[in-house]
């Protein structure tokens, strides 16, 4: 029998499970009147295709340390983040930066499940000193050529990792993403319960294990499956993150998100500076203050830099005094 799938109440109400945070430190405008109407269209559509035949990975993807010639981590298309703001989170109520965070979340969460997957068999080869990445291939399906149980879990990660966050219709949102994915993927649902998670995370790491064979069992003797894997959920900081900029791609512009991680010049006016010179010191001295650590970063508490408007120049920011 199916387990049942937990309603959006029984999710939003287990919220004892402890994340880490992504720090996404970027000061956006975020055009959501251009994504949707472009991810309404025929670029959608195309991208809504993939991921019915190839599923979560169709949008973002993970590469293993065990290769050789490649630059490992998680890669994330600014297409497919655009995907899952106009598309997927299209019907959620909520500010544009927070269906920002909850498309980088979303796609992030899945492919940080593969690289605790890989972890773990980086483990199972440390304890044998036999190869566990190559051997765990054999656990593929071949009808489609990816690992059933595997994506399944990664999916059920991603919905778990939305616990407790309180955005009306998120995880409704997530569950009908799921549904339109091939076997596995859309299988999440019978995972995201506690019990079954890590009694599904469990018998993952084992095929793993089992996957190097009999000299597995000797160095391995009283280590289960969840021995080997990381403790969930996986802190992703160890985890490098590729955002591929090809937005262009799907009939996007660069007007869609605006990215600033820090301000390396600030220039002054004429008119600012004899304005400012009439200030209390105090005043002056939180400038400069302000002016340094924008060149470290945009996203610092109290900073409050913000979009005003969009010219035929460029985009302009201001810093708001309180």
């Amino acid at each position: 029998m199916d387990a049942v799938a937990p309603s959006e109440e029984t999710l939003e109400s287990e919220v004892s499970i402890p994340h880490f945070e992504e720090l996404l430190e970027y000061r956006a405008e975020i055009d959501l009147d251009l994504i949707r109407d472009v991810m309404g269209g025929t670029a959608g559509s195309d991208i809504q295709r993939s991921v019915q035949v190839r599923g979560g990975d169709a949008l973002a993807w993970y590469v293993t340390f065990h290769v050789r010639g490649a630059q490992w981590g998680i890669y994330m298309p600014l297409s497919s983040i655009a995907f899952m703001i106009g598309r997927v989170f299209s019907s959620i109520n909520a500010a544009p930066e927070d269906l920002l965070k909850l498309a980088v979340r979303s796609l992030h969460q899945h492919e940080l499940f593969h690289f605790a997957m890989d972890y773990a068999s980086s483990q199972v080869e440390i304890l044998t000193k036999r190869p566990c990445h190559k051997p765990a291939r054999s656990l593929r399906d071949e009808r489609y050529n990816y690992i059933v149980l595997e994506e399944r879990l990664a999916n059920a990660n991603m919905i778990r990792s939305f616990w407790g966050r309180r955005l009306r219709g998120k995880t409704q949102a997530l569950r009908d993403f799921v549904s339109m994915q091939p076997p596995g993927y859309r299988d999440a649902p019978q995972s995201t319960e506690g019990t079954a998670f890590r009694q599904d995370c469990d018998l993952l790491a084992g095929r793993y294990v089992n996957s190097v064979g009999e000299h597995s069992h000797q160095a391995l003797s009283g280590l289960d499956g969840v021995g080997v894997l990381s403790k969930m959920p996986v802190d992703w900081r160890y985890c490098p993150i590729h955002v591929i900029s090809d937005e262009h791609t799907c009939g996007l512009d660069s007007r869609w998100l605006d990215l600033f991680q820090r301000i390396e010049a600030v220039a002054e006016s004429e008119r600012f500076r004899k304005y400012l010179s009439r200030m209390p010191k105090p005043v002056q001295a939180n400038w400069e203050e302000v002016k340094s650590r924008l060149s470290h970063t945009t996203a610092g508490a109290g900073l409050d830099f913000k979009f005003w408007k969009r010219t035929t120049e460029g985009s302009i920011y201001r810093k708001i005094s309180r």
